[in-house]
């Protein structure tokens, strides 16, 4: 009964241990891949005119997110394919949309990676090259629905026949 007791008792300290540590770590971040299309062929358009891909980011936190230095990828084998620069900020509690046209000539925004609609993750990854802020991994895509987080955030994806790129899922 002893042994089965102190079992019970460090699988309790375990279990709280590691929800304490996953709920410190998201606070922490509060940088999320939080919508994606990788196929925009009428959604939204960007500054050149052209219908790109596009991921957009959210901050979860009540402070503004300076994105320099972060890097994002399309690729878990080259995780800091490239690197954000330019001054990009993502607001408090608001949202950022980076361009994935496979042409960075196009501005900060731009990366050089469009999204597969065959399916693929993208990894962001913090400025020390070596913490993953947020994954998310796509399964097939169709023309202009995206795809992210029910309601900001969250952990739950899902499709949205009426995207909402730079605002809240939560309506979706």
């Amino acid at each position: 009964i002893k042994t089965s007791y102190m079992k019970n008792k460090l699988l309790l300290l375990f279990v709280l241990f590691v929800s304490f540590f996953s709920f410190s770590l998201k606070a922490q971040q509060g940088l999320l891949i939080n919508e994606v299309m990788a196929s925009n062929d009428t959604t939204i358009v960007e500054n050149t005119g052209d219908y790109a891909d596009w991921i957009e980011l959210y901050n979860s936190t009540s402070d503004p997110v300076i994105l320099n230095g972060y890097y994002i990828s399309n690729n878990i084998s080259t995780p800091l394919k490239f690197q954000l620069s330019g001054n990009l900020q993502v607001p408090a509690n608001g949202y950022l949309i980076l361009w994935a046209s496979n042409d960075t000539t196009r501005g900060h925004m731009h990366l050089p990676f469009k999204v597969s609609a065959s399916g693929e993750s993208l990894y962001l990854t913090l400025p020390d090259g070596s913490t993953l802020a947020d994954a998310v991994t796509l399964g097939r895509q169709k023309t202009d629905i995206s795809y992210g987080r029910r309601t900001d955030g969250a952990a739950e994806l899902s499709f949205f026949a009426k995207a909402t790129p730079g605002a809240t899922n939560n309506t979706s």
